[in-house]
C-alpha cells in the first residue's frame, strides 16, 4: 500500500521521522511530501529547497520512504500518484479537530482521499516545528528534537547564515 504523509516540514522533526518510520513499517511505501502553501511561499525559517533536502536526508534512513515537494492540492497529488491514503500524526485533541476538517475537504475534492490517524509516540508528543525553530534561533542544542542527519545540515545552514530566520 502506498501512503502519503503531507506537511510543511519547517523543519522536519524527530516526531515527523517517527511517523514516517512507523507508516513505512505498516504500509511499505511512504512519500513524505512538502506542500507549498501559495499564501506563505516566502514565510518560514527554511526555504522550500532546504526543507526538501532535510526531508530527503531523513527519508534516506527509512526503508520504503521518500521525500517530495508539490504545489498541487493534496487530493489531486494523491489521485495522480496512486496513493491509497494520507497518514497524519496526531499529538492531541487540537490536532484531531484541525486534521478532521482537512480530511473532510480532501474527501470533497476526491472521494479516494482517505485519511488515517497515527497517534504520536509519547516521547515525541511535545515536539513540534515551532519549538525547533525557537531552539535554532537561539542556537540551542537540537538533540532529540530533530534527527541527527538533519541536525548536521541545520548546523551547516546556521553557520553559513543561509536561514530565513
Amino acid at each position: 500500500m502506498k501512503v502519503l504523509i503531507p506537511g510543511s516540514f519547517d523543519p522536519v522533526t524527530t516526531g515527523h521521522a517517527d511517523i514516517i518510520r512507523r507508516a513505512a513499517a505498516l504500509f511499505g511505501e511512504v512519500t513524505a511530501c512538502i506542500f507549498v502553501n501559495s499564501e506563505k511561499r516566502s514565510s518560514g525559517m527554511f526555504t522550500y529547497p532546504q526543507r526538501l533536502e532535510l526531508l530527503r536526508l531523513v527519508c534516506s534512513e527509512i526503508k520504503g520512504a521518500k521525500a517530495d515537494m508539490s504545489d498541487m492540492l493534496m487530493a489531486e497529488y494523491m489521485k495522480n500518484g496512486g496513493y491509497s491514503a494520507v497518514v497524519k500524526g496526531i499529538r492531541g485533541a487540537a490536532d484531531i479537530d484541525y486534521e478532521l476538517m482537512i480530511a473532510d475537504v480532501n474527501l470533497h475534492i476526491w472521494e479516494g482521499a482517505e485519511t488515517l490517524f497515527l497517534p504520536s509516540s509519547a516521547e515525541y508528543a511535545r515536539i513540534n516545528s515551532t519549538a525547533v525553530r525557537e531552539l535554532i534561533k537561539y542556537r540551542l542544542p537540537l538533540d532529540g528534537w530533530v534527527p541527527q542527519i538533519a541536525a548536521g545540515y541545520i548546523r551547516k545552514l546556521t553557520e553559513s547564515g543561509e536561514l530565513n530566520k
